[in-house]
């Protein structure tokens, strides 16, 4: 399995999801993931995570041997913003070399908000 089979994996359930997979070991199954659905809207982490395990089924009990994991909500205005966006760059965000970086910055700011 490589990254663009795990993300449409992803896709099918999270459609509207920014998505970025990461192959830890070069093995296909070591994998680490970053993820941004708004289908995670009110949702605690643990359930936020068994929603991605459920989204990847089968993967999960053959093909995936250990999976990181890093969620956050995407929220309608970041939907409308990548909307306005992808009319002018290319589909795929992982593209955008800050785009892991916008990510981890969007997960840390909700954790904080998550611990008020």
């Amino acid at each position: 399995m490589d990254s663009s089979q795990l993300e449409s994996k992803l896709l099918e359930s999270f459609p509207q999801a920014q998505i970025q997979a990461r192959d830890l070991t070069g093995g296909g199954d070591h994998w680490q993931v970053d993820i941004a659905a708004v289908e995670f809207e009110g949702k605690t982490l643990v359930d936020q995570h068994q929603m991605v395990y459920r989204a990847l089924g089968e993967l999960m009990k053959k093909d995936i041997h250990a999976l990181a994991l890093n969620t956050m909500v995407l929220s309608p205005d970041q939907i409308r913003q990548q909307s306005r966006e992808s009319e002018k760059a290319p589909a795929d965000p992982t593209r955008d070399p800050n785009w892991r970086e916008v990510l981890k910055s969007n997960l840390h700011g909700n954790t904080e908000e998550e611990e008020k």
